[in-house]
């Protein structure tokens, strides 16, 4: 097993950007001079229902946010530089950050008009959006997880129901109709493999991949790993509520439940959300990979202050992935899905 130990990359101006940062992902379509990632604070506070949207500049360290009028969940990037698909509370959204302050439509897909559940975790996939919710009062299972197909955009398929809390999502392949996910609901502490009829919206479990039951971690965000298609692994994240010195993500290699390296961040156990970066941007060698990750401070009781102080913030490290392998999916178009 291979050992990293993370750095902090971005400590917020605002300590309420480090209340439930998710969602975070390098921008693909922004400058090679000054690559950024982009990534969600959920909710601004344990009292307020409003989030934001965030930009962070890997090489000022600069970050650029945005308030949104809910709490967002996740966002995909579309063709157009800078408006990106939002899920915002209960419904999806088009969201543009070109101006000084961002302009929104709201979409036809309305997932919970009686908000017994709200949008939480969501990824791009080569056929189609797939996104979850979370059950509200948590961990209550009353959410869901929705499928958009690429060559139906109008159309929203419900594809699973009796969500607890949609979390990492990962795509694996497709074969024929079917789409294969790693999936995790995080209070079920398992990662199963979901194939999901991108006609239909049926879903079935095809196996579990990994129990995580025996630890006091929820498995929370999620993203499959660089590397060749022989060596299929996902890196997870850990969301620890006890108070240990550093918390954890974890490489898992998607054929045999082996565990292939861990990520440790010093003084931030509620870890949420990894993503790889081209590791030359921070002077690594061309074609290295790092791994960004964001902590939450969410609900920290103050007796773990002293041995949380890193919560809510950005942090990186170095893998031993040697490229990034950036997939050139064909972006969501704006036209088609308002």
């Amino acid at each position: 097993m291979h050992l990293f130990e993370m750095k902090k990359l971005y400590t917020p101006d605002n300590p309420s950007l480090g209340f439930l940062p998710e969602g975070i992902q390098f921008l693909t379509g922004d400058s090679a001079n000054d690559p950024k990632v982009g990534w969600v604070n959920i909710r601004n506070a344990a009292n307020l229902s409003y989030g934001s949207l965030n930009i962070l500049s890997l090489v000022s360290k600069l970050n650029t946010s945005f308030e949104m009028p809910g709490m967002p969940g996740f966002f995909v990037q579309t063709e157009l530089p800078g408006v990106w698909i939002v899920g915002i509370t209960d419904s999806l959204y088009l969201v543009d950050l070109t101006g000084e302050l961002p302009r929104l439509k709201r979409s036809r897909f309305c997932i919970s008009p009686d908000l017994n559940h709200m949008v939480n975790d969501g990824v791009e996939t080569s056929v189609g959006l797939i996104f979850g919710t979370k059950g509200i009062p948590w961990p209550a299972p009353t959410g869901e997880l929705y499928f958009l197909p690429r060559n139906n955009p109008k159309k929203l398929l419900t594809v699973k129901r009796g969500v607890a809390c949609s979390n990492g999502i990962a795509e694996l392949g497709v074969d024929g109709d079917w789409l294969h996910i790693a999936y995790v609901d995080s209070p079920l502490k398992t990662l199963v493999e979901l194939a999901i009829n991108t006609n239909t919206g049926t879903s079935k479990e095809v196996r579990q991949i990994a129990s995580f039951k025996e630890a006091s971690a929820l498995p929370d965000g999620m993203r499959l790993s660089p590397v060749s298609s022989k060596e299929r692994s996902v890196v997870v994240a850990f969301f620890d509520p006890e108070n240990p010195s550093y918390g954890i993500l974890r490489e898992i290699s998607l054929d045999d439940d082996k565990l292939k390296s861990e990520w440790r961040v010093p003084s931030a156990a509620r870890v949420t959300c990894p993503a790889f970066v081209p590791g030359e941007i921070l002077g690594g060698p061309v074609g290295s990979v790092m791994l960004v990750a964001t902590t939450a401070d969410e609900d920290t009781p103050k007796e773990q202050w002293p041995n949380q102080s890193n919560r809510g913030c950005i942090f990186i490290g170095n893998t031993n992935f040697s490229s990034l392998n950036l997939r050139n999916l064909i972006p969501f178009q704006t036209s088609s899905f308002l």
